[in-house]
């Protein structure tokens, strides 16, 4: 019973991480805490080990990034203090080789 609420709590928890990235502006982050906060208002402390857990696997996943001091960092590093999650950044410089080629598909360059 205790391994399928934790598997709930697991999909309650990345479904809330997710979504409250989505309300934010592209390059903006959240504190691990915002979901655990939102789902379980009175024991969100308890849940902040699996939330930790969750954000790993969705940097795993390439969906989000884990940040410390404003950079991405490795989701298998062993890190310490304080973290924040953030939408998967896309490196500028194959932002701007995409529209690129997009404006050359369309017969734009």
């Amino acid at each position: 019973d205790s391994i399928r609420m934790e598997k709930n709590d697991n999909e309650l928890i990345q479904t809330a991480i997710i979504a409250l990235l989505e309300n934010r502006s592209e390059s903006s982050t959240i504190c691990p805490s915002e979901a655990p906060r939102k789902l379980f208002p009175e024991n969100w402390r308890e849940k902040m080990e699996l939330t930790r857990h969750v954000a790993r696997e969705l940097a795993r996943n390439g969906e989000i990034e884990i940040c410390q001091k404003g950079k991405a960092i490795d989701p298998e590093s062993d890190f310490r203090g304080p973290i924040r999650l953030r939408k998967k950044q896309i490196p500028v410089d194959r932002v701007e080789r995409n529209t690129r080629s997009e404006e050359a598909s369309v017969g734009l360059v």
